[in-house]
């Protein structure tokens, strides 16, 4: 086992793309090489793709105009020139 530890927060990070470069390149090899590792990415990309067959239906409902409003609105106070 290597000595540089991967967190179960980072092994998600790295899982959503979240994480580039050489820390992404050495998590992508840990992977190929750590059963444990293999087991804990199955077991959150597993939760991932429930949660978002539940959540679906709720996600491709459309935004209600109210909010839209009030993000626009926000929005424009917030880049106004005094």
């Amino acid at each position: 086992m290597n000595d540089i530890r991967i967190t179960p927060e980072e092994l998600v990070s790295w899982a959503d793309g979240e994480i580039t470069g050489v820390r992404a390149l050495f998590i992508k090899a840990s992977v190929e090489t750590d059963a444990s590792l293999q087991a804990q990415l199955a077991a959150h990309q597993a939760l991932k793709d429930r949660l978002g067959q539940h959540f679906a239906p709720i996600a491709e409902q459309p935004v209600p105009d109210r909010l839209v409003n009030t993000v626009s609105y926000t929005h424009l106070r917030a880049h106004e020139t005094v």
